[in-house]
């Protein structure tokens, strides 16, 4: 088990090549255990190497909702946007392939969680400690990730002003400058939220209404 928490580590890190993303995303694994015990209690299960074996695979799995989030904060963040603002545009615009994620995998194991003492009643323990974990990473992956994400790239600038004696400011997000795509998304996202005090924040470097970007196929298609 610790073996394959290392060994994602290793990965992400490669993948990511940031420390904090990689630690914002291994926080899922804790998350899963919560929901992979809960279930077990309710259907009166015990551990088993089953019970191990599928929260392996769990541990797997469930990385996804962290990868969405810090991979689409990252981009906005290299678009121009500083953290807050990506932090709030990169939540409600993963959201959809996130629960998508998550809705499709567990239905997967769902069948064989409930399935009947005819042979594939073996797999009842392993398929419901995916699917708990699955649930628990996923409802709270969404708010912890983005979190624990501006936490330790707190800790990083600290860390940074500390050796250089520079602290590392935000960029101020230029609507000029900004790709069309990353104002559409904006405005998407406020649109959505609503004036709430979250999204009250977003405006400032978006114009009153920017279409969603053209499909130039299309229109040369439409002009024949």
């Amino acid at each position: 088990m610790y073996l394959v928490v290392f060994l994602l580590f290793v990965l992400l890190l490669m993948q990511t090549r940031s420390a904090v993303a990689t630690l914002a995303i291994m926080i899922e694994a804790p998350l899963e255990w919560m929901g992979a015990i809960y279930f077990l209690k309710i259907r009166e299960f015990f551990w088993s190497p089953p019970v191990i074996w599928g929260l392996m695979l769990a541990t797997v799995m469930v990385m996804a909702t962290g990868i969405f989030l810090t991979d689409k904060i990252h981009e906005l963040r290299a678009a121009g946007l500083d953290r807050l603002r990506a932090v709030l545009v990169a939540g409600p615009v993963r959201l959809r392939p996130v629960l998508m994620t998550a809705l499709t995998t567990s239905g997967a194991f769902i069948p064989p969680m409930f399935a009947p003492p005819t042979g594939m009643d073996r797999f009842r323990p392993i398929a419901t400690v995916i699917v708990g974990a699955l649930v628990s990473s996923t409802t709270l992956g969404l708010i912890v990730v983005p979190t624990v994400y501006t936490v330790l790239d707190d800790i990083r600038k600290f860390l940074k002003y500390v050796y250089t004696g520079v602290w590392e400011k935000e960029p101020e997000p230029v609507a000029e400058k900004l790709p069309p795509e990353v104002i559409w998304e904006m405005n998407h996202v406020y649109e959505v939220t609503g004036r709430s005090r979250f999204a009250a924040r977003l405006p400032a470097a978006v114009p009153e209404k920017i279409p969603a970007p053209v499909n130039n196929n299309l229109v040369a298609e439409e002009r024949r």
